[in-house]
């Protein structure tokens, strides 16, 4: 669904190969079991049967990701394979986020000097059990403590963010300063709406154009240079 400069966004933690048990289908993107957060194309074709978890995107016909959890893939009643994204197990053993870890989380809270997150996925390990972290005015974006935090990130965003340091009890701290971190989904704030990437400051409203600023997350498939002049 997304267009133009935006379609290189990969969100989350996917990788372009077939199923783990071996069944194959030429549509699909993503191993079963394996995590994904909301955005990410599952499969490119939508002649597979879809549930919880799933969405069609009526302009190329994927199926998209739209909550985060593992992939699913059973064989339908009619033969045909059914994908689905799940909730990991509550008896997954969860691990515990460490300096240097990429993690995914949700923000929770935007202040003028930090930004509250819960960190959902630790490298590919969706958590059954969430940890609590904190990205601080000076850790949003390289050589810029001045930054605006309510110009990078909302409540709701979905961010990728580096473990910086285990913090104090209560929190870890994160750092969004480096091009490939920062905001990998998120909605409009005014709408509800769906936002797409335009460059590495700005996201656009898929259906009024309205445009936002984030601290937008920069896949390692575009090349530096070309993502900073969009």
């Amino acid at each position: 669904c997304l267009k133009n400069w935006s379609n290189l966004f990969q969100f989350g933690c996917v990788k372009f190969s077939g199923r783990q048990s071996c069944i194959m289908h030429s549509s699909l993107l993503i191993q079963d079991a394996h995590p994904v957060t909301p955005g990410d194309v599952v499969a490119t074709k939508s002649d597979l049967e879809f549930g919880t978890g799933i969405r069609l995107c009526g302009h190329s016909g994927s199926l998209i990701a739209t909550r985060m959890g593992m992939v699913k893939l059973v064989e339908g009643q009619s033969g045909n394979m059914n994908v689905s994204v799940q909730h990991p197990s509550r008896q997954q053993a969860s691990i515990l986020p460490e300096p240097g870890s990429i993690i995914i989380g949700q923000v929770t809270k935007v202040m003028p000097q930090l930004c509250h997150v819960v960190i959902k996925l630790v490298g590919e390990q969706v958590l059954s059990e969430a940890f609590k972290g904190v990205v601080r005015v000076e850790d949003v974006m390289k050589d810029r403590a001045d930054a605006v935090i309510k110009d990078c990130f909302r409540p709701g965003d979905l961010i990728r963010a580096k473990v910086r340091s285990l913090g104090d009890s209560r929190y870890f701290f994160l750092t969004t300063a480096e091009e490939q971190l920062g905001v990998i989904h998120a909605v409009a704030s005014h709408s509800g709406n769906v936002l797409e990437p335009l460059s590495w400051n700005e996201m656009r409203d898929t259906a009024t154009g309205v445009i936002e600023k984030r601290k937008v997350a920069q896949p390692d498939n575009i090349n530096s240079g070309d993502a900073m002049q969009q």
